[in-house]
């Protein structure tokens, strides 16, 4: 059996938009500013009940210079990603 690859993507460019797959030049939605610096408190997923497509990304954050926990919550599918909350 072959080996896959391992792509190193250490150095790869982010773009702050989530990515769309019927628009690749425009690309989705931005992503909230104030995550940009922010401390990551939790990452994973939407529990089931909650129905969100793709299962959910939630991310729990605290902004730069604030004390105040935010969340944002993806949903994706096959097309691209969206903010879901």
């Amino acid at each position: 059996m072959a080996k896959i690859p391992i792509r190193d993507l250490s150095k790869t460019s982010v773009i702050p938009r989530l990515p769309d797959w019927r628009d690749s030049a425009r690309n989705g939605e931005a992503i909230p500013r104030d995550i940009i610096g922010a401390t990551i408190i939790r990452l994973g997923a939407a529990p089931t009940e909650c129905d969100i497509e793709g299962g959910g990304l939630v991310i729990d954050y605290v902004p730069k210079d604030a004390n105040d926990t935010k969340r944002l919550v993806l949903a994706f599918n096959e097309l691209g990603m969206w903010i879901e909350s």
